[in-house]
């Protein structure tokens, strides 16, 4: 019969074992009236999968569209700070540059 499954275990693992319940609650003739109860035990896992995909290509996707920006931000604030050095004359010291 179905072991009791462990709370911490991997999604699929779980789902695995639900599939494994219902085959066994249909294959036995006492437990076939039970098979009803198991239905739709892994609808919520279905799509708790999907959402957890769904947040890894997001989390993807932001963090792609963080690391480009930080290029383009390190290009800007190189050209800026030849700009501001010729501004000051070459002058480091000078407020146009330190500000």
């Amino acid at each position: 019969m179905p072991k009791l499954v462990d709370p911490e275990a991997p999604l699929g693992e779980i789902k695995l074992e639900n599939v494994f319940t219902t085959a066994a609650l249909k294959a036995h003739p006492v437990t076939r009236d039970l098979v009803g109860i198991a239905a739709d035990w892994n609808g919520p896992i279905t799509r708790l999968q999907g959402e957890l995909e769904a947040n890894e290509v997001e989390r993807a996707e932001i963090d792609a569209e963080f690391k480009i920006l930080n290029v383009d931000f390190d290009t800007d604030c190189i050209a800026f700070a030849k700009v501001a050095l010729e501004a000051a004359h070459g002058n480091r010291e000078d407020p146009r540059f330190t500000r």
